[in-house]
């Protein structure tokens, strides 16, 4: 290596170097030196010891040699560069035959343990995600298609078909399913399904459980309100729809508007006039309406909020109307599908917790993308409606109430 001021003086008009400068990305005994034959760069042999008056037998050259290497190799490996395999804390390399056995042999369990009671077909996508959820616990080695000498995943199950492993079906162009698997081929001889991984202590997303309407006095209806105490100004909240049906019944009676001859209704003056029908509205006698009616308009009127109580006990306050979670399959270009989970945050859920407990769950990409209007939507690669289904209602006990979409799972569109 050379050191920079020096390279730069090099580099300088009328140095013996001319060219580009260029930033050093790549060094000896980093990750892409370890995917090589490892070899070492060439290293000046050490300067000569003192003579002490004892010569050793054999190869005192090659000692020197071998000692300037590992000094290379100790320096570099304080900063996690140094080859070694998983000494150093690299990944171990293997070859292209062991990368094929040990597909064929994650296949093998992937499906013994999670297709094996009726599962079948299951789309070549979602197979493909399970098994890059297994491999991650039955071998240190990352599950990686390219570097098989099958290259593609496809070509992987039309190997293991023409095998007699299993037999692949064709859902649409460009789509494959494995319909069939032969479960006394050799291959699931030794294979145990594989338990499902326990939860420690479950996910600690905040889940709603319920949610509740807040109606709050404004503008429109602050004169009512006011009217029967003086403390209810604009702004101010009820968290239940009895609270507003007490200040109505109150108000009602204190200025005796209760119809003589139908105790059901109103006879409104001017204040419920401004409310139930129009401010412009100007009259003289009686303007009767049902009580019932004159409930919903004052309600109808009021500005609202929601405030959605956790399982944990905590709830939050949101603006506006409740609008459920939507779950939607989507296609992208390529004709590729994405699941997409929506209004996470009206229902006051974190979409990035979300997105990290998917992806230990899901053997595919997950996002978390900006919507307009500056809300987030999690984005998870392929049709995930059974997995999500599952996820919601089974892991994370959401009440069903407040999702849409996953009303048929596993059914597009």
């Amino acid at each position: 290596m050379m050191d920079l001021a020096e390279l730069r003086s090099r580099l300088a008009p009328g140095g013996e170097l001319k060219g580009k400068l260029l930033k050093t990305c790549h060094i000896a005994g980093d990750e892409l030196w370890a995917l090589g034959d490892k070899s070492l760069q060439p290293v000046e042999p050490l300067p000569p010891a003192p003579f002490s008056g004892e010569l050793s037998a054999g190869g005192n050259s090659e000692k020197a040699s071998t000692s300037a290497a590992d000094t290379l190799v100790d320096a570099l490996r304080p900063l996690g560069l140094a080859g070694g395999g998983s000494e150093a804390g690299l990944p171990v390399e293997i070859s292209e035959d062991d990368m094929d056995a040990l597909f064929q042999r994650v296949l093998a369990i992937t499906l013994k343990s999670k297709f094996s009671d009726g599962k079948l077909p299951v789309l070549a996508s979602t197979l493909n995600s399970q098994m890059m959820l297994i491999g991650r616990r039955v071998s240190p080695h990352s599950l990686d298609i390219k570097h098989t000498s099958y290259r593609k995943f496809a070509k992987f199950l039309e190997e293991m078909e023409s095998d007699c492993l299993l037999t692949i079906s064709k859902v649409k162009e460009g789509v494959q399913a494995v319909a069939s698997v032969v479960w006394k081929h050799p291959a699931f001889a030794d294979v145990e399904a594989l338990p499902d991984e326990p939860s420690a202590s479950g996910p600690s997303v905040k889940i709603p459980s319920s949610i509740r309407q807040v109606y709050i006095v404004n503008g429109k209806t602050a004169s009512l309100f006011g009217a029967v105490d003086p403390n209810m100004k604009k702004g101010y909240e009820f968290r239940s729809t009895e609270g507003v049906r007490e200040v109505l019944t109150t108000y009602v009676k204190s200025k005796d508007l209760i119809s003589k001859t139908d105790s059901k209704v109103i006879n409104l003056d001017q204040t419920l006039m401004d409310i139930a029908v129009n401010k412009t509205v100007s009259f003289k006698g009686e303007w009767p309406m049902k009580w019932g009616e004159v409930f919903d308009k004052v309600l109808k009127e009021m500005s609202t909020n929601h405030e959605v109580v956790f399982t944990n006990g905590g709830s939050v306050e949101l603006r506006g109307k409740l609008v459920p979670m939507d779950v939607k399959v989507e296609k992208k270009a390529g004709n590729k599908l994405v699941t997409a989970i929506r209004n996470l945050e009206g229902l006051g859920m974190d979409p990035a917790e979300i997105a990290r407990e998917l992806q230990q769950v899901v053997g595919a990409t997950v996002n978390v993308r900006e919507e307009p209007g500056g809300q987030h939507s999690v984005t998870v690669q392929g049709d995930q409606t059974k997995l999500l289904d599952k996820f919601f209602f089974q892991t994370l006990a959401m009440p069903k109430k407040f999702v849409t979409g996953l009303e048929k799972p596993g059914k597009k569109g």
